[in-house]
């Protein structure tokens, strides 16, 4: 089962309902105290994203350390990245009626946070009844999770000029209880400054600290898109979740 199907629908202004979450073993502390989490991955998985750009080996137990905060990728940006693709089509009517509508207010060249704005409220509907929309649906639709907001603001960025892919991971939030959740997610790269930066439009509004724990970079954006997500790290690869200082 793919992190597409169950990432949180955080985004949702009322209580996070998260369709993953994973159990840490430690409490009352705030993502933006805990120094990290140590990652357990499943043997027959493919090693996680965060691994190569870290350039860790998992140890013998398959376990990564991963402090704060996650370097950036300084990998350059591919010809696809600016691309409309089957996946990222902001080539599309829908698409292209947000990004003139976007333009109409901010200019030629919104920053990237008014793009992660602009993306969150056209999504009106948050929630996960959506598998893995194409970015004009999504922008026809306006519903759905964190891969509905994650391919719809990459479309957006594209379409804007900016370097943008897919991403999946972890999203490590200091939830409103106190406690620290850890939830299957995914999210938007922009390059920018010379380095690919989180844009998360769908914990725009949480509330606290956010990490982001990349499992991979999603490359395949043609019709065979949904295989391929199946194929690489995914977040049911992962089988425990230390918070460590």
């Amino acid at each position: 089962m793919s992190v597409w199907l169950l990432c949180t629908a955080l985004a949702a202004q009322a209580e996070p309902r998260p369709l993953h979450e994973f159990s840490v073993d430690a409490q009352g502390l705030t993502a933006a105290t805990a120094g990290g989490v140590r990652l357990g991955v499943a043997e027959q998985a493919a090693l996680p994203e965060v691994g190569r750009r870290l350039n860790l080996e998992a140890g013998p137990n398959r376990t990564f350390t991963v402090r704060w905060p996650v370097p950036q990728p300084k990998d350059a940006p591919r010809p696809g990245h600016t691309a409309a693709t089957f996946f990222v089509d902001f080539d599309e009517p829908p698409v292209a009626a947000l990004v003139a509508h976007i333009k109409g207010i901010h200019g030629a060249r919104p920053p990237v946070q008014t793009l992660v704005a602009m993306v969150d409220e056209h999504i009106k509907e948050k929630n996960g009844s959506r598998g893995m929309d194409v970015a004009s649906v999504v922008a026809r639709r306006r519903e759905g999770d964190c891969t509905e907001h994650a391919v719809l603001l990459t479309a957006v960025a594209r379409a804007f000029g900016w370097p943008a892919r897919v991403v999946n991971g972890l999203a490590v939030v200091a939830l409103r209880n106190g406690s620290v959740g850890v939830f299957g997610h995914a999210w938007t790269e922009v390059f920018e400054g010379g380095t690919w930066r989180v844009a998360d439009a769908a914990l725009r509004r949480q509330n606290g600290t956010v990490h982001h724990i990349p499992m991979a970079v999603i490359v395949q954006e043609g019709m065979g898109f949904k295989a391929a997500v199946m194929q690489q790290a995914d977040v049911t690869d992962v089988r425990s979740v230390t918070l460590v200082r």
